[in-house]
């Protein structure tokens, strides 16, 4: 019994000892990140708002290929350095930062984000509102998750389709939906879907991490994400959250 409690004992102290180094390198990890994202920051908005003025000055044209190719890069580098701060940010534990806002507040940054590859790519966006009051969340990280999902709607949607946004804020909860025209998902994508790495179409580009931040920062709101497969048409994402 004794050597069978040593042993025990051994393995123990050796399995908490894994766990806790595994979880400090994760940490470590999350902090080297975030810190190469936040550096990245700063020349990344001065390029953006370099070609902003150049364009307003008439030095390039706005329909330009070019200028049109260097505005996607810009904005994917953009997505990609947010999706890798909240990553880090959710990783670490770290409390929200509340503060009030509306959902129309919301769907109107969402909108503004998705709108130049709904354009490019013919998908049209529907946002509609059926009630609305204020909210307390972190806008910032629920403004990332709905984002992410109608970034994720245009990308997958088919060439001259729509994607519906339809919320709503009543009963203690706030809920909205993101309907696409994808065609449905592929067989078992529903249920990995909101896995990091995770891609519902292998022939799109990307690090297949949306889904996962939109989930983490539903998570962290005590609340709850699922998808709706509609075959043959698209799917619905459903976000949940506390009013307040």
């Amino acid at each position: 019994m004794l050597t069978g409690a040593i042993i025990s004992g051994i393995a123990h102290a050796v399995t908490e000892y894994t766990q806790q180094r595994d979880a400090e390198l994760m940490r470590l990890a999350n902090e080297h990140f975030a810190f190469i994202a936040h550096e990245l920051r700063n020349p990344l908005s001065t390029a953006t708002m370099a070609l902003t003025l150049l364009k307003a000055e008439g030095a390039l044209s706005s329909e330009g290929r070019s200028v049109r190719a260097l505005e996607r890069g810009l904005a994917a580098t953009n997505e990609l350095v947010e999706q890798t701060l909240n990553t880090a940010r959710l990783s670490s534990g770290i409390g929200l930062r509340k503060e009030a806002t509306t959902l129309r507040a919301l769907f109107d940054e969402a909108e503004l984000g998705a709108a130049p590859a709904a354009e490019a790519k013919g998908v049209a966006l529907s946002l509609v509102i059926s009630a609305d009051a204020p909210i307390s969340v972190d806008r910032r990280l629920v403004g990332s998750a709905l984002g992410n999902l109608l970034r994720n709607a245009v990308k997958y949607s088919h060439p001259g389709t729509r994607v519906d946004v339809r919320g709503s804020v009543a009963r203690n909860r706030l809920v909205i939906e993101v309907e696409d025209s994808c065609g449905g998902l592929p067989a078992g994508k529903v249920e990995e879907a909101f896995a990091p790495f995770v891609r519902l179409d292998e022939r799109q580009g990307g690090f297949g991490l949306g889904l996962a931040i939109a989930k983490q920062a539903v998570d962290a709101h005590g609340g709850s994400i699922r998808v709706q497969n509609l075959p043959g048409k698209g799917c619905i994402f459903v976000l949940e959250l506390p009013q307040a």
